[in-house]
């Protein structure tokens, strides 16, 4: 019994005494080594995650189904996570790989699946990383769990019983009208079915014209580029440009006093110019033989005459005629020619 009670306090005074130094580094089985490479050679390579909830040194790394290695470590830098993988030397990862984190059932633990496609880029070496836009995450116990209490506390679910509570006081006493609401929505959605046609042509175009606009963006750029300036002058003159507004109005009124204090008398001048204007247009069928003869006049005196200069004598009298052309009296009567010496020395008038 002796012998017993001995051994027995010798072995709780072991088990205490390892258990001590245990406690007092807080070591745990996380922080031992094993597990956390594959058997035998193999080569290090990481991967940048958003997260890694739950991803513990030891977890799996899979290609397809196959466990070719083990995470090595988990840390956080710059709010990006990084995973430090162990794969095997047997297994070469393409530098276009992506990774994945999947949960191997509802409540397992978490693994990093590699994807490796069609394996066409080159392997991937000792230290090379899988960067943050070829990763992602699997969707996870947790995850929906807390999606689900998100609708279920104070946020969907009451709204949709709000929503039917309205519903039901709009439509209480008025199923023939909504009845009707819903025929009158059919017939429109026929409407709308006969003239598909109509309305895809329709959206092709605007998707033409969009592209148009697209193919043209330059150019718009351009031009709102150069009309920037002149919308800084516009601003910069606009006291002056509502001066002269003020202006154009006041201008305004006053044209409109003016004319309604003078029509009488405008009105019988604008008929006075008329008859003037009737007159003209009367002699104008003897106006262009009048101007062709003087024209061949001029063309034969210039021709009579080849000096450097010569003396002519005449007189035109300009009263009789405007008068005459204006009352409109029959055409004056042309006198004999003459022979160019006495038309020379005036002998005509």
């Amino acid at each position: 019994m002796t012998i017993r009670t001995r051994t027995k306090s010798l072995t709780a005074a072991l088990v205490v005494g390892m258990a001590l130094p245990v406690a007092g580094c807080s070591l745990s089985l996380q922080d031992l080594s094993v597990g956390r490479s594959p058997d035998g050679p193999s080569y290090q390579i990481s991967a940048q995650f958003d997260g890694v909830d739950r991803v513990v040194p030891g977890a799996e790394v899979r290609v397809g189904q196959e466990v070719v290695g083990r995470v090595s470590d988990v840390s956080t830098r710059d709010f990006t996570a990084r995973i430090e993988m162990r794969i095997r030397d047997d297994v070469p990862i393409p530098q276009d790989a992506t990774a994945r984190i999947e949960l191997p059932t509802a409540l397992g633990n978490p693994f990093v699946r590699l994807d490796v496609g069609d394996a066409a880029g080159a392997p991937m070496s000792e230290g090379d990383t899988i960067p943050l836009d070829r990763t992602s995450r699997g969707p996870d116990i947790e995850s929906g769990l807390a999606a689900l209490a998100t609708v279920l506390n104070g946020s969907g679910i009451d709204q949709m019983h709000a929503i039917m509570n309205e519903l039901t006081v709009a439509f209480a006493g008025r199923s023939d009208k909504v009845r009707e609401l819903v025929d009158m929505l059919n017939d429109t959605l026929g409407v709308v079915d006969d003239h598909r046609d109509e309305l895809d042509r329709a959206m092709v175009a605007s998707n033409a014209f969009a592209a148009e606009l697209a193919a043209g963006q330059p150019t718009l750029d351009r031009a709102m580029t150069g009309l920037a300036p002149a919308l800084d002058l516009l601003v910069s003159q606009r006291d002056q440009i509502v001066a002269l507004m003020g202006e154009a109005s006041r201008l305004s009124r006053e044209a409109q006093h003016v004319l309604g204090s003078a029509g009488s008398e405008l009105s019988a001048e604008i008929s006075d110019a008329g008859a003037v204007l009737t007159a003209l247009d009367g002699f104008e069928s003897q106006l262009a033989p009048t101007l062709n003869s003087v024209a061949t006049f001029l063309g034969g005196f210039a021709a009579a005459t080849p000096g450097d200069y010569t003396t002519f004598d005449g007189t035109f009298d300009v009263t009789a005629v405007i008068a005459k052309l204006l009352t409109g009296s029959a055409p004056l009567e042309v006198p004999e020619a003459r022979t160019l010496p006495e038309v020379l020395a005036g002998g005509v008038r």
